[in-house]
């Protein structure tokens, strides 16, 4: 498969759709400071910097709460912390809390930075699980890649184009003479039916019209459904997409849950999570 090997990805908020080329080496970011010298340290190049874990990062054009605290992603684990302080404590909570496992956390210390810090195993970041519907991200890093710079906001303009048309049709649908369920109603005042954004380079530039869909692991298509939806649990990467592509990935992966073989670059599986065996259902694309 055509992916990096990873297992955990964090995504920044930046507010930016654009950034320099290599992350770590960005100024005007996600950025804390040192506590003794008070320069900046940039959070994406102090996560790279860990030894033995791979961890795919990438900036983001979610908007940030604030200069002084910032939200992060976590997938495939589906977590969003909404404030992470930019301050060395917090981000060593933070590698602690999402991203090594207890047995890497020699006495509860995470070792980030050259000063000591005053993290303790009691102590926790506030973060929220993604459960409710799937999280789609879009590579537009034109300075890494002038192909991902141009397709990358066509790409989210047509997804946020369906999505918006979707949610009206089923507004339409649910206007009838018969009094709509439940379903219906959750559906009519819902948040859109997939969360979008862009993000930083994500490796492949021939594969430039790179997508990645995450699905919660407890992602249902709809609160009447008895199973999981087919995918849940997975990261779907996409490669090669194009604005045509839109309403086959929206119909056939997020609804239907089937993956599109011809567009496909690899499946990523959420660590510990017992899913079925081998590769989703395949759809051909038409």
């Amino acid at each position: 498969m055509a992916i990096p090997t990873y297992s955990r990805h964090v995504v920044l908020q930046t507010g930016r759709s654009d950034w320099a080329s290599k992350i770590e080496d960005e100024e005007a970011t996600f950025i804390g400071h040192n506590s003794s010298s008070k320069k900046p340290a940039n959070l994406a190049k102090v996560l790279k910097s860990l030894p033995g874990k791979n961890i795919l990062i990438t900036n983001s054009n979610s908007p940030e709460p604030d200069r002084k605290r910032n939200g992060v992603y976590v997938f495939p684990h589906c977590v969003f912390v909404p404030y992470l302080n930019n301050i060395q404590d917090a981000h060593e909570l933070f590698v602690r809390q999402f991203l090594l496992d207890p047995k890497d956390i020699p006495a509860g210390k995470v070792k980030l930075y050259n000063e000591p810090t005053k993290v303790t195993v009691k102590q926790s970041l506030f973060y929220k699980t993604i459960s409710s519907r799937p999280t789609l991200f879009i590579c537009s890093h034109n300075t890494r890649d002038s192909r991902c710079g141009i397709l990358g906001p066509l790409l989210l303009e047509e997804f946020d184009t369906y999505i918006e048309n979707r949610l009206k049709t089923l507004g339409r649908m649910n206007q009838g003479p018969e009094p709509p369920t439940r379903l219906s109603m959750i559906r009519m005042h819902a948040k859109p039916l997939i969360r979008t954004a862009l993000i930083s380079h994500i490796g492949g530039h021939a594969w430039a019209g790179n997508v990645i869909i995450y699905f919660p692991k407890t992602y249902r298509r709809s609160v009447e459904d008895k199973g999981y939806h087919p995918l849940a649990g997975k990261g779907i990467w996409y490669g090669r997409v194009e604005p045509k592509h839109v309403e086959g990935i929206m119909e056939q992966t997020v609804e239907g849950g089937y993956v599109i073989e011809e567009l496909l670059r690899g499946v990523h599986h959420e660590p510990h999570l017992v899913v079925n065996n081998g590769l989703p259902p395949v759809a051909s694309e038409q």
